[in-house]
């Protein structure tokens, strides 16, 4: 029989950016203490900008002017050209470069703030979002792209622009396009 103590798993810390008015760089290290089983060690350091909504200028301004009612406090990131997207758990938003249109860069942005949207109503639950749009939207392609775009539509966007091909954003799929937008699960 093992004697020994089991290894334990230790905490992850979790820590909020600071609140900013403008644009602040910072630099972070993670440290970890020694235990009886291994040496401290610290990473190396990450710089990170963080920069407030109001302060955005240029492109990522040009896409947060056109999300800000439904998606406030925003944050978005440029990730050079190619595809965009909404991140879960972090609710984050990556806005792929070089949409020269701009009724494309609306859709886009506002195409990304609905997933934001939906991932913050079944963040319960995140696995029924992808269930109950497929059942709505169908699954080819996903529910939830179609929702994002038919919720993109109800905020103003055009969804002939989609590159999921959404069509239809009449009837039901309308319905629980509006109902996500009001915070109410479909």
């Amino acid at each position: 029989m093992d004697k020994r103590k089991p290894r334990r798993h230790r905490e992850v810390s979790q820590w909020r950016t600071p609140l900013t008015v403008g644009i602040v760089t910072r630099k972070y290290r993670v440290t970890i203490d020694a235990s009886a089983q291994e040496k401290a060690w610290t990473s190396s350091t990450s710089t990170i900008e963080h920069v407030a909504p109001a302060r955005y200028t240029g492109y990522t301004k040009s896409s947060y002017d056109y999300m800000k009612r439904f998606c406030p406090k925003q944050v978005i990131t440029l990730r050079g050209p190619g595809t965009s997207y909404a991140r879960y758990p972090s609710y984050q938003i990556q806005i792929a470069t070089g949409i020269t249109d701009k009724k494309s860069l609306q859709l886009v942005s506002l195409h990304e703030c609905a997933h934001i949207i939906s991932f913050k109503l079944y963040a319960s639950d995140i696995s029924q979002l992808g269930k109950r749009m497929d059942a709505i939207y169908g699954r080819f392609p996903e529910g939830s792209e179609q929702l994002a775009d038919c919720m993109a539509s109800a905020m103003g966007a055009d969804i002939s622009r989609s590159g999921y091909r959404t069509k239809n954003c009449t009837g039901a799929r309308a319905d629980a396009a509006r109902k996500v937008l009001a915070g109410q699960k479909p």
